[in-house]
């Protein structure tokens, strides 16, 4: 099993790294963890670039070595650099998705005849495996590198926010929802299609309400979540038993909050009133309201379930 295999850790940075000997390179990865950073290991071109293309927003940074094989079942030494290279194309070729620094850590240095000239003009930030200097220069371009990273930044400013961006607490298929919409808000391109956006967070927030037992399991719609925490008597139907949660159970506050999010948003998420009067109006008022609302609510959920809240309500037919 490589370290590939293993789940990504949320405390370290992943960096995608090629180099058929990963292996042997006990110290390169200790180093890396020391500094903050996971090497994510593959020994040849096509199963490392692969995985950064399907999993780019998973990564900050790629390492190479200068000679690598082309596929992982590869055997014997890689003699020339040319997957290095193919490697840079495909890497300049997810510009569009994402943007990588590429770093190239090698052992070839020490021949200068095994490496063409033209190979470090190309690869500019360029270390020798074994030079202490040159390693510790490596983790500094590296660390500079992440923070130049947009997402990271995000991920630093937002941090509250994408504390709860794990199966822990919400989803972690909640990141790919709230990076763009961050994305958005920080490029000032908050517009009332967004409200669709904020309406499914605030459903997946609903289902994590939910599953931490904060409601009965009847009430499984964001509405009906909303109304009962505002503690008013709720019921999924006319037919159904009905719910009132006990007085001082819970923040009043943040039911309310909620209400009305599920409530703006789901008036934006029809042909409505307020859907028009954005449209009209022109500005981002109605949205950024909704977004900090948003905010606030999941910057509420870890440390609220994080005491284990036990919530009592009362029944009746």
């Amino acid at each position: 099993m490589t370290e590939k295999s293993t789940p990504m850790s949320s405390n370290l940075i992943n960096i995608l790294w090629i180099d058929d000997q990963y292996d042997i390179l006990k110290d390169v990865v200790n180093k890396g963890k020391v500094k903050g950073f996971r090497l994510v290991p593959f020994r040849s071109l096509n199963a490392g670039m692969q995985e950064l293309e399907t999993n780019y927003q998973r990564y900050e940074a790629v390492l190479l070595d200068a000679k690598f094989y082309e596929n992982e079942n590869d055997v014997g030494t890689p003699i020339d650099t040319d997957h290095a290279f193919r490697a840079k194309e495909r890497i300049l070729k997810l510009a569009g998705k994402k943007e990588f620094e590429i770093f190239v850590l090698s052992g070839q240095a020490k021949d200068p005849e095994a490496i063409d000239g033209s190979f470090q003009k190309s690869f500019t930030n360029f270390y020798r495996k074994g030079n202490a200097a040159d390693n510790n220069k490596l983790w500094k371009d590296i660390a500079a590198a992440v923070d130049r990273q947009p997402i990271v930044q995000l991920r630093r400013k937002y941090k509250a926010i994408f504390a709860v961006c794990t199966e822990a607490y919400i989803s972690k298929d909640l990141e790919g929802i709230i990076i763009p919409l961050l994305t958005d808000f920080e490029a000032g391109k908050l517009n009332v299609d967004h409200l669709n956006v904020i309406r499914k967070v605030v459903e997946k927030l609903g289902d994590a309400i939910s599953g931490y037992n904060l409601v009965p399991q009847e009430l499984d719609t964001i509405n009906t979540i909303a109304r009962f925490l505002c503690c008013e008597w709720t019921s999924r139907d006319k037919h159904s038993t009905s719910y009132r949660l006990q007085w001082n159970q819970f923040p009043m506050e943040v039911g309310k909050m909620l209400s009305s999010l599920v409530q703006t948003t789901q008036a934006g998420s029809h042909p409505a009133y307020l859907d028009k009067h954005i449209r009209e109006m022109g500005t981002d008022y109605w949205v950024r309201a909704s977004f900090f609302q948003l905010l606030a609510l999941l910057e509420w959920f870890k440390p609220f379930v994080d005491t284990s809240p036990d919530l009592r309500w009362d029944t009746r037919r």
